[in-house]
């Protein structure tokens, strides 16, 4: 149980990315059932969000559901958009990991 609130921000962080790639897609091709799709993911990834609030101080959650995010929107940006990413933007998600490790 202890790291039970941690693993409710990673799905959250989860339903969040995958949220982030159905609005991309629904900028692309704009259907409402796309946008509908990345509304409903967002409010499942919020409700894992406030669940993990019992476990976690408000505050430090959603900061890490917010990195997570970003780290998982770096992979997929980069592997599946075929984003470049720049140096300076490596560095950033390396800080983000370290915060990770100094805020859990």
């Amino acid at each position: 149980m202890k790291y039970f609130g941690f693993i409710l921000i990673v799905i959250c962080g989860i339903f969040y990315t995958i949220g982030d790639v159905a609005m991309k897609k629904w900028i692309t091709h704009p259907t409402i059932g796309m946008y509908l799709t990345g509304g409903l993911l967002y409010v499942i990834g919020m409700n894992f969000l406030a669940f993990s609030y019992r476990y976690k101080n408000i505050a430090i959650a959603t900061a890490l559901c917010v990195i997570v995010n970003i780290i998982l929107l770096t992979i997929v940006s980069w592997a599946y958009f075929k984003e470049p990413l720049t140096v300076k933007q490596l560095i950033g998600v390396a800080f983000s990991i370290a915060a990770i490790f100094l805020l859990e």
